[in-house]
């Protein structure tokens, strides 16, 4: 993998392409949730904190570092041997190494935010906000370790100073794994949830569909897991082939960050999508799920533990049937139609028979 053929102007082509891919689902997914009137969620608050982010500590130093210090090209043999790393060089790879986690961090908690946001129940409450949780202590403890990888704080290890820099091989191939199995962990937690669901199979298969397609993150980043794996063994080989070995590495970094963003965005863009001649119509996957709330628990899923189960157990105890609300409608129509039904039903029970 850290034989791949790329040059600087490759490496600018990757960033701009995926970058754009990734404003476009972002821009999509905000221009549906604004269109229903509903304002802004917690996980769309957090997708676009996680593209800015992307754009400040990624794309614009890669554009730095391809132009001003030859980014994603072989280094230069001189008559005195490999040219040492420039300054920008030095910059822009301080940037990566201690600011990469940020971006991939606010992309899971907005994935973790959504799933919040669409399924209900205690234990998957629980699971999500243990994952939560995870995701923060697991950004700060590789935040501190990327930063604090000369002390005193630098951007490389000195000579003639007393500055330290420790080896960051084996932390950047713990954060890659880390992050791989966190990715895994958290796509998949809510297929258990969307089989419960009162939809045709069909519709589950689609929804799982949406979600899977999450695996695309799983496997880039794997990918860029054998990158890094391949550039220790060779650094410690003695090959310092520094400014294309990074390249190589940006490329499947940019690749995680950008398709994880863009995975993200997808649950929300339902109805534009149509995928294997399966056509999925919606204006956000919470609309194809609020018609399994109003139109009753069904055997399989009820109780506390379905997806839904405090909302089963208050409609079920009313006897309430809601006749299906069409995915056009937002979420204040369902809430004072329930209101309403709920209400009726209790000020019949109240009259004298």
């Amino acid at each position: 993998m850290a034989d791949q053929n790329i040059s600087s102007g490759g490496l600018i082509a990757v960033d701009v392409v995926l970058t754009a891919l990734a404003m476009l689902a972002v821009g999509v997914r905000l221009r549906i949730r604004l269109s229903k009137g509903v304002g802004l969620g917690i996980d769309d608050i957090l997708s676009v904190i996680s593209l800015i982010l992307f754009i400040v500590l990624v794309f614009i130093p890669t554009i730095i570092g391809a132009v001003d210090a030859g980014l994603g090209n072989h280094v230069p043999i001189t008559p005195m041997g490999p040219m040492p790393p420039s300054y920008v060089f030095e910059a822009v790879q301080f940037v990566f190494i201690a600011f990469q986690v940020f971006p991939l961090c606010f992309i899971k908690l907005s994935i973790l935010f959504l799933y919040r946001r669409i399924f209900q129940g205690k234990i998957f409450d629980a699971v999500t906000k243990i994952l939560i949780g995870f995701v923060i202590v697991w950004t700060i403890t590789f935040f501190l370790a990327f930063l604090l990888q000369c002390v005193p704080v630098t951007i490389a290890e000195i000579p003639g100073t007393n500055n330290h820099c420790i080896n960051l091989t084996p932390v950047t191939e713990a954060f890659g794994v880390s992050g791989t199995i966190t990715d895994f962990m958290i796509l998949l937690i809510p297929m258990p949830n969307v089989w419960k669901l009162r939809m045709t199979v069909r519709d589950k298969l689609a929804v799982s569909f949406i979600f899977g397609l999450g695996f695309i993150v799983v496997i880039a980043s794997i990918i860029r897991c054998t990158v890094l794996f391949s550039l220790g063994a060779k650094i410690s080989a003695g090959d310092f082939d520094y400014t294309h070995y990074d390249g190589v590495n940006l490329i499947w970094e940019i690749t995680e960050a950008c398709v994880g963003i863009i995975c993200a965005c997808l649950p929300v863009m339902g109805r534009y999508m149509q995928v294997l001649g399966v056509v999925f119509r919606m204006d956000t996957l919470r609309s194809l799920i609020r018609r399994y709330r109003t139109s009753g628990p069904s055997r399989e899923s009820s109780g506390r533990n379905g997806p839904f189960g405090e909302v089963e157990e208050e409609l079920g105890a009313a006897g309430v049937r809601l006749e299906r609300l069409e995915s056009t409608e937002d979420e204040d129509v369902t809430r004072r139609a329930l209101t309403t039904t709920m209400k009726d039903e209790n000020e019949k029970s109240l009259k004298p028979k």
